[in-house]
């Protein structure tokens, strides 16, 4: 657990009432990358459907509509490749 997010007693940590939290980018982007479109109710267009591209026919299109919408969200993708093993994504910190 990283020191920085928790007490010295390891309970979370709270400052002015509120839960600490540390960089969420690499969450925010797996979230992304893995939903399907109409999955976040608030936003439906979000999503990059992962497991459409894993499991058929990569779209040509997928890793511009990936950058797109990670971008829209303050996230600057450096590399993303589909493997034989799923997707790698590296971040711009």
């Amino acid at each position: 657990m990283n020191d920085l997010l928790t007490t010295e007693t390891g309970d979370l940590l709270i400052r002015n009432g509120d839960l600490v939290i540390g960089h969420a980018q690499a969450d925010i982007a797996e979230r992304i990358v893995r939903a399907y479109p109409g999955e976040f109710k608030e936003n439906p267009p979000l999503g990059c459907n992962a497991v459409a591209q894993l499991n058929g026919t990569p779209s040509p299109f997928w890793r511009g509509e990936v950058m797109t919408q990670l971008e829209a969200e303050g996230i600057r993708l450096i590399r993303l490749d589909i493997t034989g093993t799923g997707v790698e994504i590296e971040l711009e910190e």
